[in-house]
């Protein structure tokens, strides 16, 4: 089953969402999975897949620098 970009952008979302809850400290679930603080990292993760599989999926690229060296001129 293929994954549509609306879909994509929806779970983005709702992960963002996730994590706006999880800072505020508010108890809730999802699928049946409580959310706690601790699950930071896990939705921090699950933003990041969503944004790459967003950009797979509208063909767009994005910008990211690895390394700068400051020079003198």
């Amino acid at each position: 089953m293929a994954i549509t970009l609306e879909q994509a952008e929806a779970q983005l979302e709702a992960s963002l969402d996730s994590r706006l809850r999880t800072l505020q400290m508010e108890a809730y679930s999802i699928e049946q999975q409580e959310v706690k603080r601790t699950n930071l990292r896990t939705i921090d993760e699950s933003i990041k897949l969503w944004e790459r599989k967003i950009e797979k999926l509208s063909g767009r690229k994005s910008v990211s620098i690895k390394q700068v060296t400051p020079r003198d001129f």
